[in-house]
Formats: structure tokens, C-alpha cells, sequence
């Protein structure tokens, strides 16, 4: 009799399985944390750089010179400086607004984030007055907190929104493109140009530079943006 009762409380009086089949001691759902954002930086107030083997944005260090060099503030003493940036600002975010990016204009507290410097010209650090920025393409996403420069030549907001942009995307290993108004044609070579007009991230077919890039073959199509959401994630 006491082994008839034994096994009917095992099947009967709860314990491990209620009469909905939940566990009483099963552990809670893991709620992981979403991707962390990749920050980009975009300093307006000026930059003293130092010539390095590789870029570092949270000491000044980059590739990009071979000496000290300072890039002056964008556009000081202008009237509308503050509505220049906040235009610059505004169209760079909303290019970037589908992926995983916080476009900031103060310095973050802590790494990795990517710099880009705007301001200046060419001559500010040894190049040719034409010369309209300055970047390393980082395919593999090797360096985690780059610097690229982008100078005053390019005039007006989306000018420099597509250079931005195309620099920050090199960086994280999206290949340059060689279509018109795509925000990765800004190869000084090819197509590209600078338009004040907004540029767009390519699809399927995205047409790339004529020379072998982050592992696309010379002019051969790939989706861009599909690369972007690899490479940078969608916005959370």
C-alpha cells in the first residue's frame, strides 16, 4: 500500500511538473545584450596628430601623415558655422540611421570609436591643396578605432556626408563602389565625385572600384548592402 501511494504522489502531486508540463525549477530565459554600437566620432573643434604604424583615435595616432601635424577647427569664424555642422551631422546620421552606429561630435569616454576629422585643407598636412581627405581602408575590420580626414575643399553638407560615410564603411570592411552618388564611390579615381546631393548605399549589382577592394574583384557587382548590415549590424 505505502508503494501504490508513493507512486501515485509521484504522478499526482506536483514536484517536478505541474499539470501544464512548466518545470518548478526550470532556469529563466537568458536575455543576452544587444550588439554595442560602433561609435563615430566626428571632430570639428580641430586635431594635433601623431604619424604612427597604425591608427589609434583615442591617442591621435594615425597612418594617414608622416609628421606632427595640426588640422584646424571647421570653418572658424564663420556666422553659420553651428548650422554647417549640425547639416553635417544630420546627414551623415540618417545615412547611417538603418545600422548599428552612434554618430557623436564629443569625444566618446572610452574605445574603440572611429575619428574622422573635418577641417582644414590638404596643405595642413603636407598634401596638395585639391587633395579632399585622407584614409586608410581597413577590409578586416583590424584597427578598431580609426582616423580619417576629410578637408574644407568638399563645400556643403552632403559633400562631405558621402566622404564620411565612405570612410567609415572602408573601415569596417565594405568595399569602395564606383557608381555615381553611391555613398562608397569616393575614390579620387573612376566615377566619383562629390555632388552636394545625398548619396545612397547600393544593392544587389553595386558595381565596385576598378581595382581589387576589401575582396570584391575589379568592377565586379556586389550587394552593399547586405555588407553593411554584415559588417556594421542593423540599427537595434
Amino acid at each position: 500500500m505505502r508503494l501504490m501511494l508513493f507512486l501515485s504522489c509521484l504522478i499526482g502531486c506536483g514536484g517536478g511538473d505541474g499539470a501544464d508540463g512548466a518545470t518548478a525549477d526550470a532556469a529563466p530565459p537568458v536575455d543576452f545584450p544587444p550588439p554595442v554600437p560602433h561609435q563615430l566620432f566626428l571632430q570639428f573643434e580641430g586635431q594635433t596628430l601623431t604619424p604612427s604604424s597604425s591608427d589609434n583615435a583615442l591617442i591621435n595616432a594615425t597612418v594617414d601623415i608622416d609628421a606632427v601635424r595640426t588640422i584646424p577647427a571647421f570653418d572658424v569664424g564663420a556666422a553659420d558655422r553651428d548650422t554647417k555642422i549640425a547639416a553635417v551631422v544630420a546627414a551623415v546620421t540618417e545615412i547611417l540611421a538603418p545600422y548599428n552606429v552612434d554618430v557623436v561630435t564629443a569625444r566618446p569616454a572610452a574605445g574603440p570609436y572611429d575619428m574622422i576629422v573635418i577641417g582644414g585643407t590638404g596643405t595642413d598636412v603636407g598634401e596638395a591643396a585639391g587633395v579632399p581627405a585622407i584614409f586608410a581602408p581597413d577590409c578586416r575590420a583590424a584597427v578598431s578605432s580609426n582616423v580619417g580626414l576629410v578637408f574644407t575643399q568638399l563645400n556643403g553638407s552632403e559633400s562631405l556626408a558621402v566622404r564620411i560615410v565612405g570612410e567609415f564603411g572602408s573601415y569596417h570592411g565594405v568595399p569602395l563602389s564606383n557608381v555615381v552618388g553611391d555613398c562608397m564611390c569616393i575614390a579620387e579615381s573612376g566615377n566619383c565625385s562629390y555632388p552636394n546631393t545625398r548619396c545612397t548605399i547600393g544593392g544587389a549589382g553595386t558595381t565596385a572600384l576598378g581595382s581589387d577592394n576589401c575582396g570584391v574583384a575589379a568592377n565586379a557587382s556586389f550587394d552593399e548592402a547586405a555588407l553593411w548590415l554584415a559588417k556594421v549590424g542593423a540599427h537595434l
